[in-house]
Formats: C-alpha cells, structure tokens, sequence
C-alpha cells in the first residue's frame, strides 16, 4: 500500500501535474475511461486542486474530454501517442 505524504509535501506543480496525467490516462494497462477519483489516487503525490486545474486545462487545450466524473484522452492524444510521440 502507498504512503500518504503530507499536504506540505505533495506536489504543487501545474506542467508536472498535466505531464503526470497525460501520461496516466494514455496508459495501456487500463480502460480508456478513468474517473476523477482513480486518477487523484493515481497522482497520490499531487495535491488535489493542482490535479483539478490541471484536469481544466488539459480540457480547454482538448487533450482530454471531461464528462462528470469521467475521464478520457481525446482521439488526437491517442495518435499522438501511437506515433510515438509522448514519451517520458
């Protein structure tokens, strides 16, 4: 099971958050869909509202869409991705 950090040391920074969940939700070991808590467990390090306005702002530049609860890749980051063009 994974340590909880403390708030204080958690995560504040909004591209490494973006880059963290760009990385997440184009991950090949789960559904396309992610909900908004499986992917706040997923970046336990990051503090909660950086992974909100990260969450918006991947939304307004539609890398991922937004329903509810539910999160996804768009189309165009996928291929992106299957051309091997995000990488760590």
């Amino acid at each position: 099971m994974r340590e909880k950090r403390s708030a204080s040391r958690r995560i504040s920074d909004h591209a490494i958050a973006q880059r963290s969940l760009v990385l997440t939700v184009l991950s090949e070991d789960h559904d396309e869909l992610w909900s908004r808590a499986e992917l706040e467990q997923e970046l336990h390090d990051v503090q909660l509202p950086v992974i909100a306005d990260a969450l918006e702002r991947l939304r307004d530049g539609r890398v991922v869409e937004l329903s509810d609860d539910q999160v996804r890749a768009t189309r165009c980051a996928r291929h992106l991705n299957d051309l091997g063009m995000v990488c760590i």
